[in-house]
């Protein structure tokens, strides 16, 4: 511990400031997570003198690696902390592309089950590429569809089909305001 320029650099009391690495091993470290000094520690009374909050208070000694491990994981060295992180990373990376193609994978099926569908029933079918989803002009001459009209697949989705269904009118009531 005392080798590694790492615990030099942040074992300051929560409460003081002080540097407490030269009284490491007489310095506290509560439950909540602070370190105090020895004069600091003085004031633990099962409450942490900091956020006020019920503690308990465990003696640094003079080995730190005789911790309980939840309390050992803040005290590792930040760059072993980053590579585990980028590591996590990494993985997850991963995960999110396969899920990806997946997703891509399934988009796919659903398109090419569409097709099939829509054949089957005789429907206008868009083109098989997902990229160009206006008709071909055989099958717009076949339904004697004008391009620009708005049954157009150019201009019109399936699923966009509420957008011609008509609009519900709502009268205006008169409300009258109590004087």
């Amino acid at each position: 511990m005392e080798n590694n320029p790492f615990f030099t650099s942040w074992f300051l009391c929560d409460l003081c400031f002080e540097d407490c690495f030269e009284q490491i091993s007489i310095s506290k470290l509560t439950s909540c997570g602070h370190i105090l000094c020895p004069k600091c520690s003085s004031l633990i009374n099962d409450y942490c003198p900091i956020c006020k909050t019920k503690c308990t208070s465990i003696n640094f000694g003079s080995n730190i690696e005789n911790l309980p491990k939840s309390t050992l994981d803040f005290f590792q060295d930040s760059t072993k902390l980053i590579e585990k992180f980028l590591t996590i990373q990494k993985k997850n990376e991963k995960e999110k592309e396969k899920e990806k193609e997946n997703y891509n994978k399934i988009k796919k099926r659903i398109y090419q089950s569409d097709q099939w569908v829509g054949k089957r029933e005789g429907n206008i079918v868009r083109s098989p590429h997902p990229k160009t989803p206006s008709l071909s002009r055989k099958m717009i001459k076949k339904k004697n569809l004008k391009q620009n009209s708005l049954k157009s697949p150019k201009f019109f989705d399936e699923n966009l089909s509420f957008l011609l269904s008509p609009v519900p009118s709502f009268k205006k009531r008169n409300i009258k305001k109590k004087k």
